[in-house]
């Protein structure tokens, strides 16, 4: 498998196409690329380092990281992961199970270019080739663009359905009376009201220190596994990958974790992701 070629986009546009599999996603140029791109919080920097550097090799797949470079500037990004399914080589977004959301690392205006030119497009197909199928779950982005830089594909509705909440710091009491029923409502702030009566100390936290995070990921863990024997987190590479994440996110504020205390005891905890401005809530129990 070649693992770079050079193109030709346009006069005087060089653009190298290449595999670089032990890229560094916590690198300033990837965090820049991130920026300027239209990608999701399961593109940022932290969570493609945690999702490479600790999912990947625990469940026996493979990295295929693919960039694209106009001089010294990177251009593009394209995460993607191989395994082998009883025999057959599966291409695909770096996923694994724990992405809302798959795509493209790169402005609208790249994603255009480098999709409109035939020689990247070869250069690009030559490098997959190795793959019998190349699979693409949750993408978004411009899904023309994607289909036409990848070669044309089958398409299906996602299984999946994510809702966005656009809240502004101060708006939550007057989403809460637009969007939820009166009686709904009031039966949230009588379990509270009851909640704070029956106990003497409640607390609604976001966790900072090491060991009340791994308390709430435990805690979100436990809860869930013994309600679901198929839960994801009943592995131990994701609990892993979820915990780390969690954890080094926390300060930065690139992920939060969150929950309810009662008496010194967490009785809820939900875990999110952030990016762009936006929280990602992935796991939680109660």
């Amino acid at each position: 498998m070649n693992d770079h070629f050079n193109r030709r986009v346009g006069p005087a546009e060089t653009v190298e196409i290449k595999i670089e599999n032990d890229f560094d996603f916590r690198s300033g140029e990837y965090r820049l690329l991130y920026a300027a791109s239209n990608a999701t919080g399961f593109q940022s920097p932290l969570w493609l380092d945690r999702l490479y550097g600790v999912l990947v090799p625990e469940l026996m797949a493979e990295p295929l990281i693919v960039t694209a470079r106009q001089g010294a500037e990177l251009i593009a990004v394209i995460p993607l992961v191989v395994q082998k399914v009883t025999g057959i080589t599966m291409l695909q977004a770096a996923d694994l199970g724990v992405s809302d959301y798959n795509a493209l690392v790169c402005t609208d205006e790249t994603l255009a270019s480098l999709a409109a030119s035939e020689t990247v497009r070869e250069t690009l197909a030559s490098l997959i080739s190795f793959a019998d199928v190349l699979f693409l779950r949750k993408i978004t982005g411009d899904i023309d663009a994607i289909d036409r830089l990848l070669g044309g594909a089958a398409r299906s509705a996602s299984e999946n359905s994510a809702y966005v909440i656009d809240l502004k710091p101060g708006e939550f009491d007057e989403w809460r009376r637009e969007n939820l029923k009166k009686g709904f409502r009031k039966n949230i702030d009588r379990r509270r009201r009851r909640l704070t009566e029956d106990h003497d100390k409640v607390s609604w936290k976001t966790f900072l220190e090491p060991a009340d995070i791994e308390a709430a990921i435990g805690f979100i863990r436990k809860e869930r596994t013994a309600k679901f024997k198929d839960d994801i987190l009943a592995n131990e590479a994701y609990f892993a990958f979820y915990k780390a994440c969690a954890l080094a996110g926390a300060k930065d504020g690139e992920t939060v974790t969150s929950g309810v205390v009662v008496d010194g005891r967490i009785v809820s905890a939900d875990f999110g992701v952030i990016g762009k401005d936006r929280l990602h809530s992935i796991l939680c129990a109660a």
